[in-house]
């Protein structure tokens, strides 16, 4: 009926895990032992993210639209556009950044609030996060983006449909 019924959909599949596996939160603690700052924290975060978990998509049942949990994604080193994001994103939230799943359509960029709502509009998931007021938008499937956070990011996807409860 509306995009927000497709992010009231997307809440019940993209709920962010409380509870991470015990070598995943080793990681976590490793990470902020080893980090100056928070932004350093963040970008060892997505380069961890983005260049030493194989993006690799079994997109069959339930893993066509519900990600797996961080843990296991962490452990097995390996998951399609949804399963880095909500990795990633697990790591912020664990530095207390505040990070959320975004739906997008590589095919419809643009136009995608053209269509009647459906989580059948979107082919991609992104991280966002906002940092000291700013926001960040970030693809967890893409490799080599080195260095600062400013300096990195995603290309133009135009729009996006953030997967975050009601303010």
């Amino acid at each position: 009926n509306s995009w927000q019924s497709v992010i009231d959909w997307a809440l019940i599949h993209y709920k962010q895990q409380n509870s991470a596996s015990k070598i995943l939160q080793q990681y976590v603690n490793e990470l902020k032992a080893t980090s100056k700052d928070k932004f350093e924290y963040i970008e060892a975060a997505i380069k961890f993210v983005q260049n030493d978990v194989r993006y690799f998509g079994i997109e069959t049942g339930q893993n066509s639209h519900i990600p797996s949990k961080p843990g296991e994604v962490f452990e097995r080193r390996y998951g399609d556009c949804k399963d880095k994001t909500m990795l990633l994103n697990y790591l912020l939230t664990e530095h207390g950044i505040e990070a959320y799943p975004a739906l997008i359509s590589m095919q419809s960029r643009g136009t995608i609030a053209d269509n009647l709502p459906s989580p059948g509009h979107f082919d991609h998931v992104i991280s966002y996060f906002i940092v000291d007021g700013k926001e960040y938008w970030i693809d967890g499937t893409r490799t080599f983006q080195l260095g600062k956070l400013d300096n990195i990011g995603v290309s133009s996807f135009e729009q996006a449909l953030v997967i975050r409860p009601k303010q």
